[in-house]
């Protein structure tokens, strides 16, 4: 991400192809202003919905654990590349569902995640 320093231009529209979540685009706009007066400030990005609508700790820590557990399930044979395409599209996987997902699944999926079961 070292370039998105020199290219805010550049970094907003790469993310915004790879995750297509117009919060996140919106948070990493918000970051990467040039000028000083425009950038947000730590206290103001907290606050953005990006930040401040994220699950609970545990419910992230469960699916981090979740992504570690099957990559080293995944073949070493089959390389590092292909792992990592691998692992993202399980994480786009994950995120589309966590996010097309009704008020009373999303209740059981944080249940299961507080309780060690994958949420997908």
């Amino acid at each position: 991400m070292k370039w998105a320093l020199y290219s805010p231009d550049k970094a907003k529209s790469s993310f915004s192809f790879l995750y297509r979540s117009q919060q996140f685009v919106s948070f990493l706009d918000s970051c990467l202003k040039k000028d000083p007066a425009e950038r947000w400030s730590a206290e103001e990005l907290l606050q953005h919905p990006f930040i401040a609508g994220l699950p609970p700790k545990k419910i992230v820590r469960a699916e981090i654990r979740e992504h570690l557990q099957a990559l080293k399930k995944w073949p070493a044979k089959k390389g590092v590349k292909e792992a990592a395409l691998w692992a993202r599209k399980q994480l786009r996987r994950t995120c589309y569902f966590c996010a097309h997902k009704t008020l009373a699944e999303e209740k059981a999926a944080q249940q299961m995640a507080l309780e060690g079961f994958p949420c997908c």
